[in-house]
């Protein structure tokens, strides 16, 4: 099974090509808002919000996303699907 990070990262990505929206004020964006807590990502995917806690922790030093209040910034989303797949890598290699 995917780490809970892949799958965080996954579901990311699929939110930001579906229901992502461009940032305000922006020409040519090359990032998405998307309207999701991080209760609302641990109760889709069934992970303990611990674990999505400190996914968001990582995710944001790693500048993959930045958060405001409810919404979530991916400045660049095709940056996501390469680092879930170098997540999984990671776990399968432990």
């Amino acid at each position: 099974f995917p780490s809970h990070d892949t799958r965080c990262t996954s579901y990311l990505a699929f939110c930001a090509n579906e229901k992502g929206v461009d940032p305000v004020h922006t020409v040519n964006p090359t990032g998405k808002c998307i309207p999701l807590r991080m209760r609302d990502l641990s109760s889709t995917l069934g992970i303990a919000y611990e674990s999505v806690e400190n996914y968001f922790a990582s995710a944001k030093k790693a500048k993959l996303i930045a958060q405001n209040g409810e919404w979530l910034y991916v400045p660049q989303v095709s940056y996501l699907m390469p680092f879930a797949e170098f997540m999984n890598a990671k776990e399968k290699g432990k």
